[in-house]
């Protein structure tokens, strides 16, 4: 029983990290690969975090109850996400757009950008 919320665990991290990925790339353009890197640096820290509290889970849980536990919580963290960037991704990415066109000092003569403004 315990590899089952494994599979779910794995999946799930998959699901949402190529869903934010991709997004990521298509929202901001040229400066892509900033952008995933920062994705992917939070996905690091999660990692690195994991050893600090998993000991104190599975001490209370045990295996079979904490692993059902991280599954069950990415399947509620994870799974809405492509579906909620599908629906809500041009919106957040037009209001960037607006965003960057906002952001200008204009006597100082010197305009903020960013990132991709939509060329």
């Amino acid at each position: 029983m315990p590899d089952i919320g494994v599979a779910i665990f794995s999946g799930g991290g998959t699901i949402a990290s190529q869903a934010a990925i991709q997004y990521t790339v298509e929202a901001f353009g040229d400066q892509s690969a900033s952008a995933v890197a920062a994705v992917r640096f939070l996905s690091n820290i999660f990692g690195f975090a994991f050893p600090l509290f998993a000991p104190k889970l599975y001490e209370r849980l045990d295996y079979g109850w904490g692993n059902s536990l991280l599954a069950f919580l990415f399947v509620v963290f994870a799974v809405p996400g492509p579906f909620l960037l599908w629906k809500y991704g041009g919106r957040i990415r037009l209001r960037r757009k607006r965003l960057n066109r906002k952001i200008n000092v204009g006597e100082l003569g010197v305009t903020f950008s960013l990132g991709w403004a939509g060329k």
